[in-house]
């Protein structure tokens, strides 16, 4: 879940989420849609400014920083957003965004770029007010997707809006999540090849880590689950991977007060250093200085705003880019990882498309887990 990310789904916001009834949906306030629409618009710049091939899923017909007509339309680029990504300077990784992957000016009506396909032309899905977060209906495996089942029940309708997705782009469906049993995205995390921990708790229970293993066993993959904290109840997003993330192969950020003992002596006795990002800015950020997005070994893009968090990782070697996301991750309680899909990793890109023009599909183009995701 560290190696370069050459390929990613990504939903984009729209009448689902500007009208949200935030008390419904749990958020931690009322939803600004020209904000959340503008810092959307930023983020998924640092995403295309990675090299990462952005891949929209159907549903909605308008989103921030991507033409709707295709290249030479007249709708805006991914630079919608007010403000250029922020790349933290002064320590490793103060340097310009991925060089050969520019993501277009700021304002106008520039092409969009080069590695963002999929324009959709369908009628906006209503009532997912979620889909923007879609980490948590399915889960990218080596033989393909399996569709989950969110705990939380109002993002339930996900699964099949992924299922048609992982169709239009031949990616086979492996398997899937079914009553009694729920799981998210967000409470798996790769250890390595051949270990993937889950963490147990209001959005994954023990019958869908059953399943999961079910389906995961003919490829090798063992499952070790940990028990969640409650934190703040039921109604509230506490995933494992609100308090993990993966930053290289030997590399993670935790929470220590709440991560499991048992998971953080399992990442340690895979020789997993841990960088430990400290109280305030967990409990000022909702978590979410912690959820931190990797585009590579020691890249990562993440939210702005949390400086000892920043330094932190810059002091380990890590290369940061960040973006303003108050009021798009920390009103709607989902962060840069969530934000994102990710379809294919690995040391090089093997989903360029060939000389024949054929677009690789299959097992090779699902995320390739790397150790410590």
């Amino acid at each position: 879940m560290t190696e370069p990310l050459h390929r990613v789904g990504m939903y984009r916001p729209g009448p689902a989420t500007f009208e949200a009834d935030h008390v419904l949906w749990n958020y931690a306030g009322p939803v600004d849609p020209a904000r959340l629409e503008r810092q959307y618009g930023e983020f998924a710049r640092c995403v295309a400014a990675s090299g990462a091939e952005i891949e929209w899923i159907d549903g909605v017909t308008q989103a921030p920083g991507v033409s709707a007509t295709g290249p030479g339309g007249t709708a805006s680029d991914l630079g919608d957003a007010a403000s250029e990504p922020v790349h933290a300077a002064g320590e490793p990784g103060g340097t310009a965004s991925a060089p050969g992957h520019a993501a277009g000016g700021l304002g106008g009506a520039p092409e969009p770029p080069a590695n963002v396909k999929g324009a959709p032309d369908s009628a906006p899905i209503h009532q997912l007010a979620d889909a923007i977060f879609p980490f948590d209906p399915s889960f990218m495996t080596p033989g393909g997707a399996i569709l989950l089942r969110p705990g939380k029940k109002l993002r339930r309708p996900e699964a099949a809006l992924h299922r048609d997705f992982y169709v239009k782009l031949g990616i086979p469906v492996m398997g899937e999540v079914v009553a009694p049993g729920v799981a998210e995205g967000g409470d798996l995390c790769w250890i390595d090849r051949h270990n993937l921990a889950a963490g147990r708790g209001y959005r994954t229970n023990q019958a869908g880590i059953d399943q999961l293993g079910a389906i995961l066993a003919p490829l090798g993959v063992e499952l070790h689950s940990f028990d969640l904290p409650s934190w703040k109840g039921s109604a509230a997003c506490l995933h494992l991977l609100s308090l993990v993330s993966p930053l290289d192969s030997d590399l993670a950020l935790v929470y220590p007060r709440l991560i499991p003992v048992a998971f953080a002596g399992l990442l340690r006795e895979c020789g997993i250093a841990c960088l430990e990002a400290n109280d305030e800015e967990f409990l000022e950020s909702g978590g979410l200085n912690v959820n931190v997005l990797a585009i590579g070994p020691r890249r990562c893009i993440a939210i702005n705003g949390f400086p000892r968090t920043l330094h932190l990782m810059n002091k380990a070697g890590c290369d940061v880019t960040c973006f303003d996301g108050d009021a798009l991750c920390q009103v709607c309680e989902g962060g840069p990882t969530c934000l994102t899909l990710p379809l294919l990793r690995g040391p090089e890109n093997p989903c360029a498309t060939p000389a024949d023009g054929t677009r690789l599909a299959g097992p090779r183009a699902a995320e390739l887990p790397q150790q410590a995701p």
